[in-house]
């Protein structure tokens, strides 16, 4: 008898404690650098609105600060039906059960998607070097 109760309390604990939630977001992408892939260049309008649009991602203490950044775009993204946030600015909170993450930046919308002509081939060539991520520090000069 003591072994059925006990058996029963075991089988009980393990049912309520193995149940949990997990939100996650995934983005693929795929780059076509392949031998035999030919590509076509194609370009788009960037359309950028001038009011910024905030998002917000609340994370259980433990979550990394990235995923809870891509949640908060994706919430900004949501909420203003944008495909791109322009210059994101994160605010991050930490407490003891919960990381918060608030996104401000400019909604963009891609538009107008048209095959690459010889005439805008040179665009291509003025931004082949950039790398948004590049920080160059500021030198100053003496006084």
């Amino acid at each position: 008898m003591n072994k059925n109760i006990f058996f029963g309390i075991i089988c009980t604990t393990l049912l309520v404690s193995s149940c949990g939630t997990v939100k996650t977001r995934t983005l693929k992408t795929m780059k076509i650098i392949d031998t035999g892939v030919i590509q076509k260049q194609v370009l788009v309008d960037l359309i950028i609105d001038e009011n910024k649009v905030t998002g917000e991602s609340i994370e259980e203490r433990g979550v990394e600060i990235e995923i809870a950044k891509t949640n908060a775009i994706y919430n900004a993204m949501k909420k203003s039906n944008s495909d791109v946030i322009i210059e994101p600015i994160f605010e991050i909170s930490q407490s003891f059960k919960e990381t918060k993450v608030v996104v401000m930046g400019y909604p963009g919308k891609y538009k107008n998607f048209r095959p690459i002509t010889k005439e805008e081939i040179p665009l291509l060539e003025l931004n082949k070097d950039f790398n948004s991520k590049q920080i160059i520090p500021i030198k100053k000069g003496k006084k």
